[in-house]
């Protein structure tokens, strides 16, 4: 799988909910260069959720409807600012 460029990456961490974006960003400064295939992968597809579940994750702490994204998850709150 090829992963996307950094830029398209970072204009899709843009959600229109401030908290939201700066979690986001910081994973993607902090961990993407250093992250597995797999782990970018999770990343994108992540970024894909609507908004509304995106925010139930990571700003009300709901249970992921897929358990692979608990650790993207775990990692995301652990930025929130």
């Amino acid at each position: 799988m090829n992963a996307a460029p950094r830029g398209q990456l970072l204009w899709r961490c843009r959600r229109g909910m401030k908290e939201l974006d700066l979690m986001l960003q910081d994973w993607l400064e902090q961990r993407y260069a250093g992250a597995t295939e797999a782990e970018r992968a999770r990343f994108e597809a992540f970024l894909a959720l609507p908004d509304p579940v995106i925010a139930g994750l990571l700003l009300a702490h709901a249970a992921p409807a897929d358990p692979a994204f608990l650790p993207l998850v775990g990692q995301l709150v652990q930025l929130k600012h």
